[in-house]
């Protein structure tokens, strides 16, 4: 159990309004903070302002930011610095939820380090830029420096994803395809996910968004993506189980869809609906922008390093330009799913010649008028073995589990941060998760061409 501290939340979303006061307002009725303060940037005083008429509980205090630009970081960060020190004097013990837009989450990840204060931040870990574009060289590097310092400084960071706590991906089915492992000492030979995201911006929104921006460089692989490359990492790991001596590298070839192709991607029929209908976007508004991606499709393969034998093939796609129940021209005010995501996740991992499982976990919106923000995920898992050779098998089985929320996995990793207990997605865990994040963006960058992450 942790002592009594100070919650700082960095940035106010609609995430942290819908999804965790609830956890703030259950660990200051437990005892273990006496309380939360918020820092935003100043020009989010009014949205801010409006979140807190709507929140279960009330900050202390609510602190504004007056160095907005994203380039201005030694500025903004003595600033912040500043309101840190207050806090602590005040309170003592303080704990850092890094929630800001995923550029910014590495000052604060990086003054936390540095300063042995304990944060739970959102994926992605971090973001590196250079000139204010994406700048994926610097991520491995950088990440093992922070990690070092972490632990040098006895720093306890945990890292927000979904996939660590989840009650399909990670009870369910991590636990499963580990057994297997173990007890038919079987490799993961092939490992295959899909997630269709369901978002749909328009081309004016590519240009005006601040919130998951595109136009800085970077898209699906550092927005939600990162998610699902969090499991591959996990899933490919456990290798180790079978392999313990050997030292892996994975190969990636990448290609993807960027904001200046959705005119063609978009039936004319539907996007003059929503007055979208740019044939000549790529060559006028979004002429000289290095545009983030919008779907991202990857082959691989996990090999010795030594020899060069494939242990594991495989593919991860990362796509948004899929089903969506968007039927609005404007974002709607207030609405944290401003694009109409709704999410399908498919997975098939294989053992072999021995033991498969397949996974879909989708959502499906009920249709009573009403547009409902939280919708349950229904999960099936499909299983199919050699019975004759394993005798504890059968040829298949279908499970249909009860639904889920996938805020649920994201709650208990907040709930054990607070109390000092979460383990499962510490900062080092996710190191293994940047390598094959910066293998993926390299490979995006040669369009077709390998690129190898020492893993």
């Amino acid at each position: 159990m942790s002592r009594k501290c100070h919650l700082v939340v960095v940035g106010f979303d609609e995430i942290v309004l819908n999804k965790y006061l609830e956890i703030v307002d259950k660990a200051i009725k437990g005892g273990i903070l006496d309380g939360f303060s918020i820092v935003d940037l100043a020009k989010e005083r009014d949205v801010i302002e409006k979140r807190l008429a709507r929140a279960l509980i009330q900050p202390e205090k609510t602190y504004y930011l007056q160095t907005p630009d994203l380039l201005h970081e030694a500025e903004q960060m003595a600033e912040f610095d500043g309101i840190a020190r207050r806090i602590e004097a005040a309170h003592g013990e303080i704990k850092l939820y890094i929630a800001t837009e995923a550029s910014y989450h590495e000052r604060y990840l990086k003054y936390c380090v540095e300063h042995g204060i304990s944060c739970l931040v959102e994926k992605p870990v971090l973001l590196p830029l250079k000139d204010g574009k994406f700048c994926p060289e610097l991520m491995v590097q950088r990440m093992e420096a922070y990690v070092e310092r972490a632990e040098k400084n006895h720093c306890h960071v945990s890292v927000m994803t979904l996939g660590r706590c989840h009650e399909i991906y990670a009870d369910v089915v991590y636990q499963m395809i580990r057994e297997r492992m173990l007890k038919y000492d079987a490799p993961l030979t092939s490992f295959h996910i899909k997630h269709a995201g369901g978002v749909w911006n328009l081309h004016r929104e590519y240009l005006t968004r601040e919130d998951h921006p595109y136009r800085y460089g970077y898209g699906m692989l550092m927005h939600g993506g990162y998610h699902y490359v969090d499991l591959l990492a996990r899933f490919l790991q456990l290798n180790k189980l079978i392999y313990p001596e050997k030292q892996f590298e994975v190969a990636f070839t990448s290609y993807a869809a960027y904001p200046t192709d959705q005119n063609d991607r978009i039936p004319k029929p539907i996007s003059e609906r929503f007055d979208d209908n740019c044939p000549d976007w790529w060559k006028t508004e979004g002429k000289g922008i290095a545009w983030g991606e919008t779907d991202i499709t990857s082959t691989f393969c996990l090999r010795d390093k030594e020899t060069k034998r494939v242990i594991t093939l495989g593919t991860i796609a990362m796509e948004q330009t899929t089903p969506s129940v968007r039927t609005w021209t404007d974002f709607p005010e207030g609405l944290y799913n401003k694009n109409g995501r709704v999410s399908n996740l498919d997975m098939e991992i294989q053992l072999s010649t021995l033991f498969a499982a397949s996974v879909k976990c989708y959502k499906i919106p009920q249709d009573d008028g009403k547009f409902v923000e939280h919708v349950p995920v229904k999960p099936i898992v499909i299983t199919r073995a050699n019975p004759k050779l394993l005798p504890d098998e059968e040829y298949e089985t279908k499970t249909f589990y009860p639904e889920v929320y996938n805020s649920t996995s994201n709650k208990r990793i907040m709930n054990r941060w607070l109390r000092d207990e979460e383990t499962v997605s510490d900062l080092r865990e996710h190191l293994p998760v940047m390598k094959l994040m910066q293998a993926i963006a390299f490979s995006l960058e040669k369009q077709g061409g390998s690129v190898i992450a020492d893993f």
